[in-house]
């Protein structure tokens, strides 16, 4: 499984669509069912901020094949169209019996992107 001490950062061009792939197993790498988690995203200017200044916010549930492990999130092109500079973000899951754990967090950089259309 992920953890908390695991740091990712990411680059980005602003107004693209990205994915994150988290996958979930056990100490003897089996896939741990992830059914009736729900995945939370966040993405703040300052770590102190609070939920509600964050610049980003998203939570993900009813992954397509929860018994694998797989939970596949995406950000849309729409969310990311203004953004731009360096933002901090973590992912937390809430598991079903409430508890709750971050898994992973580090930083997100959105670069600029040349082409500003979308057709």
């Amino acid at each position: 499984m992920l953890n908390n001490t695991d740091q990712n950062n990411y680059k980005v061009f602003r107004g693209d669509d990205f994915a994150v792939q988290l996958v979930f197993t056990d100490t003897d790498n089996g896939a741990i069912d992830i059914a009736n988690w729900t995945i939370f995203l966040t993405f703040k200017e300052n770590k102190n901020d609070t939920d509600e200044q964050s610049i980003l916010h998203k939570d993900f549930s009813g992954f397509p094949n929860p018994e694998l492990g797989i939970a596949l999130v995406t950000v849309s092109h729409t969310d990311t169209i203004n953004l731009s500079g360096t933002y901090f973000y973590d992912f937390q899951l809430k598991k079903a019996d409430d508890t709750i754990q971050t898994i992973t967090s580090g930083s997100v950089t959105f670069e600029r992107d040349i082409t500003r259309r979308i057709t």
